[in-house]
């Protein structure tokens, strides 16, 4: 009998838990109908705001959700009053990611008059959420390595919570970088911090490349440049604005990515770069275009860029990005018309040199200007391989523009890249990470030779 007993108590127990469990996620659900709802119950009232509306939508679609009442959310959303779009600013700041709550509290400290509150921004989330300040880029509903690919260890989900619809749902700007060009995916170590953050998937790549031209189409180059990094980056913006110079000429200014040794690719003045000319540049005051021809894949040896593979009309290299038309409805119905090719051709060039997105980097008023809007669009579009940085790193090279790291020629060198790239992950699993990057390497040391 107390087996009995003990039974029916354990069993109530688990309905009750179980009940508690369902009215978790009905509450869950609701907050994030009501988030997203935000972003539309308001009805458009000034004509300007809505014409102005209108058009981003039809240039946009699926892709940037916008609130009906633009000219009310506006301060909220950008940092400045509806009338004030017409004036010219110099920088404008985007940053990406915002799907945790943890980097949603962080977000909140830049929020302040003396740093972003009252400064030009665009917070580029995968919701809208006007109370919050971000602006809903949504992800891709495709699968990665599948649909699309990032690099690196970007595709972690737990088994526990995995369908759980919250706010801390995705973590999708990891700090992590590929090292060595290898790919990864498998599930997570399950942890306590896994479980707490879990599913923790890196969707968030496509972002920086539509955020620049939300931007360009909402301000009309009323800027001269445009200053991305992730949420975890800070700058100073008074520093940032003595270290850039002439946003006339067609610049993607940033910091090498994090690579070393041989590897580490070397940026030379424009003039001197050696044939075919696609290393980067390191001085401002010139731009720094591209000799490219059939879809290649560069790797850099002894500071140089050097051809080590094909991207079309070959053994294709493991890193080009072929693609072909969507089959999955939802994706095409969502923005996403175009998912990978694993066995065909490539129609882009890939160089193993990008410009690292958690120091910053940016683009200038004349890169935006002397790129054709429809070609920057190809690029949001089909642009699916990669981190974000290397995602604009290669839309921009195949463009015909290297981009232009002088941190180490000008006067002083600079001490980092443009912004400060905070940490946000948490101490209890640190050790663990840097074990597994640490074999990361050492498997591509031993791949590669």
């Amino acid at each position: 009998m107390r087996c009995v007993y003990l039974m029916l108590l354990l069993l109530q127990s688990c309905v009750a838990d179980m009940q508690e469990v369902r009215a978790h996620l009905a509450r869950l659900r609701g907050t994030m109908r009501a988030a997203n709802a935000s972003a539309t119950q308001d009805e458009c009232t000034l004509e300007e705001a809505c014409a102005l509306t209108t058009k981003l939508r039809r240039l946009h679609g699926p892709r940037v959700v916008l609130p009906n009442d633009l000219e009310k959310a506006w301060p909220a959303l950008f940092g400045e009053e509806f009338k004030d779009r017409h004036n010219h600013v110099p920088i404008i700041v985007l940053l990406h990611c915002f799907s945790s709550e943890r980097r949603e509290q962080q977000l909140q400290k830049y929020l302040t008059p003396t740093y972003l509150g009252k400064h030009r921004h665009v917070f580029a989330s995968d919701r809208t959420d006007v109370s919050r300040g971000i602006l809903g880029f949504p992800d891709d509903p495709g699968r990665g390595g599948v649909d699309f690919k990032t690099n690196g260890a970007k595709y972690i989900s737990a088994s526990r919570g995995a369908a759980v619809p919250s706010r801390h749902r995705r973590d999708s700007c990891s700090s992590d970088e590929v090292v060595g060009g290898l790919f990864f995916e498998f599930e997570a170590v399950r942890t306590e911090s896994s479980d707490r953050d879990a599913p923790r998937r890196y969707l968030g790549a496509h972002r920086p490349l539509i955020a620049m031209l939300f931007a360009n189409d909402t301000w009309g180059g009323k800027f001269d440049w445009l200053l991305q990094g992730d949420d975890d980056t800070t700058f100073s913006l008074g520093q940032v604005a003595e270290r850039l110079a002439n946003p006339h000429l067609p610049l993607l200014v940033g910091q090498r990515g994090p690579r070393r040794g041989a590897a580490m690719p070397g940026c030379y003045k424009s003039d001197e770069r050696s044939s075919p000319r696609i290393d980067c540049c390191s001085t401002l005051d010139s731009a720094c275009p591209v000799q490219l021809g059939r879809p290649l894949h560069y790797e850099a040896r002894d500071g140089k860029l050097v051809q080590d593979g094909v991207c079309a009309g070959g053994h294709l290299h493991h890193e080009c990005c072929a693609i072909r038309p969507s089959p999955t409805r939802i994706r095409v119905d969502a923005g996403y018309p175009y998912t990978l090719d694993p066995t065909g051709n490539a129609n882009t060039s890939v160089a193993r040199s990008w410009v690292y997105g958690g120091a910053g980097y940016a683009v200038s008023r004349g890169l935006m200007n002397v790129v054709e809007r429809p070609k920057w669009k190809r690029c949001v579009m089909e642009e699916i391989c990669g981190n974000a940085d290397q995602r604009v790193t290669r839309c921009v090279l195949n463009l015909g523009w290297a981009f232009t790291d002088p941190s180490r020629d000008s006067d002083p060198p600079w001490k980092g890249g443009l912004g400060h790239h905070l940490s946000m992950s948490t101490n209890r699993n640190r050790g663990s990470r840097r074990l597994l990057r640490r074999w990361r390497r050492r498997l591509a040391r031993y791949w590669y030779g």
